[in-house]
C-alpha cells in the first residue's frame, strides 16, 4: 500500500494513477477544498471533477463529482469519499477538472494504491512496549515466513519517528567470505549514512584527519571500491546519487588542502596509508571505518534526538549453509564497547538497537539438522537477543481482516458461498496453512466475480456450498498444494469454534450422484444414510442423515444422534477436492 498527496486546481487540472496489479486496488480521499467566494448571493457556481476508468478491455467508466457554493439536492459532493476501486480489470484512472466557475478552486486529494493493510495495532502496541524496554538492545524478531515481517516493521517506524533505522539484507552477500561479509554490512551501512542529513565536518578532528588522507591517497580505490559495493547492495538511484553528491562536496576541499601540504609529508603518508589499505581485512581498517560509522551515528542521534537502529532483513531467504556463517559474523560483533567514558554500546559500531529478523522456528528446525538433535539451540541463540524474542503473530488480525474481505450476512442462504469461503480461509490462517504474503494473493483477485470451470457448471456438483471455494482456492493455490495444506490442518487436528456437523453435512451433499439422491456413505468408520435435495436457492443440502449401526443379531438399526469433527470437516473437504479435480479435468 502506497499514498500520494496531490491537487486538482486551475492550474494542475488533471492527475493520472496506475493500478498496480501485484496489489490493486485505488482509494481517493479529499481532506480540504478552498474556492472564491460567489460573485452574487444564491448564484450556484460550480466545479466539475471526472474520474475516468480505463480499463484492459479498452472500455472507460466515467464517474462525475462536483462542489458547489450553493448546497444543492442529489448532487455529489466532492468533500465525500470520491473512488475506491478494486480490481484487476482496471489499467488505471484519471482525474480531471472538466468545469471550474470560480475564480479561484482547488482541491487536496489522498490516493492510495494497493488495498489497505491488515490491521496491525495489536502487534505494534505489543512491539512498541518491548523496544521501549532499555534492556533491550538485541531484539530477536520472529515470525513464519511470509507472514508481513518486513511491512510491519516498516509501517511501525513510520509510526513511532523517535527512531532513524538502518537495514542489511545479508542475501546480498551471502556467497561471500566472512572478510567480505563484514566489510560488506560497513559498506551498506555507510551508504545509508551518506543518504542522511549528517555533517561530516563535525567528526572528531583525529579521524577526520586519518580519513581525509586515506581518501586523498586512494581516491579511486576507495570511492570506486565503494561505490561498486553499493550497486550490489542498494538499487535506490535516488540515494545512490545523494551520496555521489556528498562524497564529492567532501572530497573537494580535501584535494585542495592536500595539493598545498608538502610532498615529504604526503609520502611519508602516502607509504603507510596504502600499506594498512592494501592488507585486507586488517585490524586498522576495520577500526577505521567502524569509527567513523560510529562517529556519523553519535552526530544523527544528537542532531535528531533520535536512536538509532539496525534491521537486519531475509535470514528466511537465505540458503541454510549460509544462514549460520552469517549469524556467527554478526554475533563476532556483538560485544561491550566502551568508546568514552560516558558511553557504552553493545555492538561494534554503537546502535541503540539491533532488530535480527527471521523464523526462529525455522532456524532452529535447520540447526538441529545440520548439528544434531542433541545440540543446545538456545544457548547458540541467546546472544542474539537481551530478553527473549518477540514473536510476531498477526493470525488475530488477519481473520478479523477477513470479515472486510466479504460481505457475510448471517443466516441468509445467499451469502453461503462467501460464509463458506471466509470459513474456509478462517482454517487454514489460523493452522497456519497459510501466510499473510499469501492471503494478499488470493484476496486480490475479486471472489464475489470469480467464473467455475463451465465442465463444473454444467455437473450437479455446482451447487454445493463450497465448491465456489474450492475452484477459487485450486485455481489460487493448486490442487496438490491445497490437499496439502489441509491435510497438514487434520495432522495438527486444529480446530476452531465452530459447527463441524453442520459444515460437514454440506461436504456431504456435493459426494452423491444427481441433485436428489439417497445413497450410504461411510464417514470415520462409520455408515451413513443420506438423503439429499437442493433448497429454495438451488444449494445441494442433506435432506435426511441416519448412522446405520448394526446390532448382535446383524440387523441394522439406526442411530439419530449424529455429531462430526473437524476431523470429519477434513476428509470430507479433501474427497470434494479430488471430485472437483475430476470434473474439471473430464
Amino acid at each position: 500500500m502506497k499514498s500520494e498527496k496531490t491537487q486538482i486546481s486551475k492550474e494542475h487540472i488533471s492527475h493520472k494513477v496506475s493500478n498496480n496489479l501485484e496489489d490493486p486496488g485505488i482509494k481517493i480521499t479529499s481532506n480540504r477544498q478552498r474556492h472564491s467566494n460567489p460573485k452574487a448571493e444564491n448564484v450556484a457556481e460550480l466545479a466539475i471533477i471526472e474520474v475516468l476508468i480505463y480499463y484492459f478491455n479498452q472500455e472507460t467508466e466515467t464517474k462525475t463529482y462536483t462542489f458547489s457554493s450553493v448546497k444543492e439536492e442529489n448532487t455529489h459532493d466532492i468533500s465525500d469519499v470520491i473512488l475506491i476501486i478494486n480490481s484487476t480489470d482496471v489499467e488505471s484512472i484519471e482525474l480531471k477538472l472538466e468545469r471550474c466557475d470560480f475564480d479561484f478552486f482547488e482541491i487536496d486529494l489522498i490516493i492510495q494504491t494497493g488495498r489497505d493493510l491488515i490491521d496491525i495495532k495489536n502487534p505494534i502496541e505489543k512491539f512498541l512496549d518491548h523496544i521501549k524496554n532499555r534492556g533491550n538492545t538485541k531484539i530477536l524478531f520472529s515470525g513464519p515466513f511470509g507472514q508481513g515481517k518486513t511491512t510491519f516493521l516498516q509501517e511501525f517506524f513510520n509510526q513511532n519517528n523517535q527512531y532513524e533505522v538502518f537495514k542489511v539484507f545479508p542475501v546480498n552477500y551471502s556467497v561471500a567470505s566472512n572478510e567480505d561479509i563484514f566489510k560488506y554490512i560497513k559498506t551498506d551501512i555507510l551508504f545509508q549514512l551518506l543518504g542522511k542529513d549528517v555533517d561530516f565536518n563535525q567528526t572528531d578532528n583525529t579521524l577526520m584527519k586519518s580519513f581525509q588522507e586515506y581518501i586523498y591517497l586512494n581516491p579511486k580505490k576507495t570511492i570506486v571500491s565503494f561505490l561498486k559495493n553499493v550497486s550490489h547492495l542498494n538499487s535506490n538511484v535516488g540515494i545512490l546519487s545523494k551520496s555521489i553528491e556528498v562524497l564529492n562536496g567532501f572530497i573537494k576541499p580535501i584535494l585542495e588542502y592536500h595539493e598545498k601540504q608538502n610532498e615529504a609529508e604526503r609520502s611519508i603518508a602516502e607509504e603507510y596509508v596504502t600499506e594498512i589499505y592494501e592488507r585486507e581485512g586488517s585490524l586498522f581498517e576495520d577500526n577505521f571505518y567502524s569509527q567513523l560509522i560510529r562517529q556519523l551515528l553519535e552526530r544523527i542521534k544528537k542532531d535528531s534526538d533520535k536512536e538509532n537502529v539496525l534491521i537486519i532483513e531475509d535470514l528466511d531467504r537465505m540458503d541454510p549453509d549460509h544462514i549460520f556463517r552469517i549469524l556467527n559474523v554478526i554475533s563476532a560483533h556483538y560485544d561491550t564497547y566502551q568508546y568514552s567514558e560516558n558511553q557504552e554500546h553493545h555492538n561494534k559500531f554503537g546502535f541503540d538497537k539491533i532488530i535480527l529478523v527471521c523464523d526462529v522456528k525455522n532456524i532452529e528446525n535447520i540447526f538441529h539438522h545440520k548439528y544434531g538433535e542433541k545440540t543446545d539451540f538456545n544457548g547458540y541463540m541467546n546472544k542474539y537477543f537481551s530478553s527473549k524474542p518477540f514473536e510476531y503473530d498477526n493470525k488475530a488480525m488477519i481473520v478479523l481482516s477477513i470479515e472486510k474481505l466479504f460481505s457475510i450476512v448471517n443466516n441468509n442462504q445467499t451469502k453461503l458461498n462467501d460464509t463458506a469461503f471466509k470459513i474456509f480461509l478462517e482454517l487454514l490462517i489460523g493452522g497456519n496453512r497459510l501466510t499473510l504474503r499469501e492471503v494478499l494473493k488470493i484476496t486480490k483477485n475479486n471472489f464475489n466475480a470469480f467464473k467455475i470451470n463451465e465442465k463444473v457448471r454444467d455437473s450437479y456438483y455446482y451447487c454445493g456450498v463450497f465448491t465456489k471455494p474450492i475452484a477459487f482456492m485450486v485455481e489460487s493455490v493448486g490442487t496438490t498444494n491445497l490437499i496439502k495444506k489441509i491435510q497438514k490442518l487434520k495432522d495438527d487436528n486444529f480446530t476452531l469454534q465452530i459447527e463441524f456437523t453442520k459444515l460437514t453435512q454440506f461436504l456431504v451433499a456435493t459426494l452423491g450422484n444427481s441433485r436428489k439422491d439417497s445413497f450410504n456413505y461411510e464417514i470415520s468408520g462409520k455408515e451413513y444414510l443420506i438423503e439429499i435435495d437442493t433448497d429454495f436457492n438451488n444449494f445441494l443440502m442433506v435432506k435426511k442423515i441416519e448412522s446405520l449401526i448394526s446390532s448382535k443379531d446383524q440387523s441394522v438399526v439406526l442411530d439419530a444422534i449424529i455429531n462430526f469433527s473437524n476431523l470429519d470437516f477434513y476428509d470430507l473437504l479433501i474427497e470434494n477436492i479430488k471430485k472437483y479435480n475430476v470434473l474439471e479435468n473430464i
